[in-house]
């Protein structure tokens, strides 16, 4: 990479890195271009050599976001439905992957308070939001559907199994955001993952 691109790779970075906050403090409905290049400190015709727009550096941030989530789910599907052994390797590999969910998120400590702010916003950054996490709770539902379709767990209703556990699995991150919750992220990954296997776990024969 010359110095050249560098340079813009840079500046589009402090773009990002300083949109976020000032979306989190004022809204985003109030924060402005004006707000963004003040913080950054770039002139506002160089912000429109990055971003067309305000909403368009909402999406980037909320990309950069949820992005990597979808990807995490997207391998654990894959890896389920190629390995369809049994229950306790199944079970193995929701603890996986909510570890590395939370592997993540930990990197994410600072743009997840984007998320509780404008979640449930009446506009299009509220939508956007929504957006994507739809298609969180679409592979989550995914993920319980197979293991459904393989006899590995006994059968629920996937969509709202998914709901329920994404629902739960904000709250915990509010808490853990707020220090409602004395656990390290792993093992509240590790606990979360075992009560989500408790309540679908395979019917004992007996």
């Amino acid at each position: 990479m010359g110095r050249r691109e560098e340079k813009k790779r840079i500046t589009q970075s402090r773009i990002l890195e300083m949109s976020g906050p000032l979306f989190v403090k004022r809204g985003y409905a109030q924060c402005t271009i004006d707000d963004i290049v003040k913080a950054v400190g770039i002139a506002r015709g160089t912000f429109y050599l990055y971003f067309e727009d305000k909403a368009s550096v909402f999406q980037a941030l909320l990309t950069d976001l949820y992005h990597p989530i979808v990807v995490i789910l997207t391998n654990a599907l894959e890896d389920m439905a190629a390995n369809h052994t049994n229950p306790m390797a199944h079970q193995i590999r929701y603890i996986r992957t909510a570890v590395e969910l939370a592997q993540f998120i930990e990197t994410k400590q600072s743009a997840l308070p984007l998320h509780f702010r404008e979640v449930w916003a009446a506009g299009s950054q509220g939508h956007a939001i929504r957006h994507w996490k739809q298609q969180i709770e679409d592979l989550a539902a995914q993920l319980i559907a197979s293991s459904i379709q393989h006899g590995l767990i006994r059968t629920v209703p996937p969509n709202l199994t998914a709901m329920a556990v994404v629902g739960a699995t904000e709250r915990i991150i509010w808490g853990w955001l707020h220090g409602e919750l004395p656990q390290s992220r792993r093992e509240l990954a590790q606990e979360l993952a075992a009560l989500f296997w408790q309540g679908i776990a395979p019917n004992q024969a007996g």
